[in-house]
């Protein structure tokens, strides 16, 4: 199994807050090149010039989807440690994947408006069904994220 995480575009709530998106099963390019589009050209966790994204996958990493699958999950709670998709077992006739979060309710992150983290696992294709074992953050206290505030030279 290989693993990647990093930043990722996230949509808007109506309280100005990021949403995680449902996980995804990519197991086609199509499906891949729309997950991709929404990772940042930019290394958006460094403030000033952040230069290129440091994430593979956003530099447009190739797959054989006839031999696998991208199992992806998504976190609006933090952009510096992305979920995990710690192992995926085959269980009573069905795919097991469980998925741990890190544990943020006492940390305060700046998060540009819009961003969280994915964490991705690559795994052998299998037509079995998929649940999804995720204990997450939303067990979790709610954390507070920072305002950056930026003023201007005073004269």
């Amino acid at each position: 199994m290989h693993r990647y995480g990093g930043a990722v575009r996230l949509a808007d709530t109506a309280d100005l807050d990021s949403a995680d998106p449902a996980p995804l099963i990519i197991m086609n390019q199509d499906d891949y090149n729309a997950f991709v589009i929404r990772l940042p050209a930019n290394d958006v966790a460094k403030t000033g010039n952040s230069g290129a994204n440091p994430d593979p996958l956003s530099h447009g990493v190739a797959f054989d989807w006839s031999r696998y699958m991208l199992l992806v999950v998504f976190d609006s709670q933090t952009l510096s440690f992305p979920p995990n998709v710690n192992r995926v077992e085959i269980q009573k006739g069905n795919l097991l994947a469980y998925v741990e979060y890190p544990d943020t309710k006492g940390m305060i992150e700046a998060i540009p408006r819009g961003y969280g983290a994915y964490g991705a696992a690559l795994v052998l294709k299998n037509d079995l069904p998929l649940t999804w074992n995720n204990p997450g953050h939303k067990v979790q206290e709610a954390r507070h994220h920072s305002m950056m505030m930026f003023l201007p030279n005073s004269q």
